[in-house]
């Protein structure tokens, strides 16, 4: 989607699109992730019976790129999810695809990933019309931008969970908040920033259960 979490390369990595709308003291709170409805934000989204099955297209730039696996299991990693009825069917034609993955050297572009939404006219969903309960997505494009992860001395599992966390946005999963720096957990592949994560945690699995 469109809403970017802004990044500086001298001041710190962000790793993720939407812009926390919620903002909380944390000197003297344990953050847990938010759970159920809290988790998600109010558009439509796809319609449920495209949740899944979603068609998803492969651009060849991800694999040249070096993102093959990394997309496909970060797809996996929502597709295993139990008891949520959530899935992903590779398709070879672009135009029939709902989900679109693309990898790119985008210099001019201040994300490690993105996730865009389209509208059936083929325009953008803006960033606020993310958070209208009327917005549907007719397709909906991942972006995994290899300049940004280069410059930022990316690990793989740090792509990998850059990949996982757009492709929760794709299931309108919100940013979550970071934890206390003092005793919190980081208990969600929603939370922005560069941090490791191989799978969506259990309170991700437990929201996508509670949706779909």
């Amino acid at each position: 989607m469109n809403i970017i979490t802004k990044k500086k390369l001298n001041i710190f990595p962000v790793c993720a699109v939407l812009a926390s709308l919620t903002f909380f003291n944390m000197s003297n709170v344990t953050q847990a992730a938010a759970m159920y409805d809290a988790a998600f934000w109010p558009c439509k989204g796809f319609p449920t019976n495209v949740y899944a099955d979603m068609k998803h297209y492969v651009d060849q730039s991800v694999t040249d790129l070096g993102y093959g696996w990394i997309n496909q299991s970060a797809r996996n990693g929502w597709d295993k999810i139990t008891d949520a009825d959530v899935g992903y069917g590779r398709v070879f034609d672009y135009q029939s695809a709902d989900t679109r993955a693309f990898a790119g050297y985008y210099t001019w572009a201040d994300y490690s990933g993105l996730m865009q939404a389209y509208y059936s006219n083929g325009s953008k969903v803006p960033d606020a019309d993310y958070l209208r309960p009327e917005t549907p997505f007719y397709k909906a494009h991942v972006l995994l931008n290899d300049y940004i992860m280069d410059e930022l001395l990316y690990s793989d599992n740090e792509r990998l969970k850059t990949a996982i966390h757009e492709w929760g946005h794709v299931m309108k999963l919100a940013h979550q908040s970071p934890p206390s720096s003092n005793n919190g957990v980081w208990d969600s592949v929603m939370i922005t920033g560069q941090f490791s994560m191989l799978a969506p945690s259990w309170a991700d699995e437990q929201n996508v259960k509670w949706k779909y």
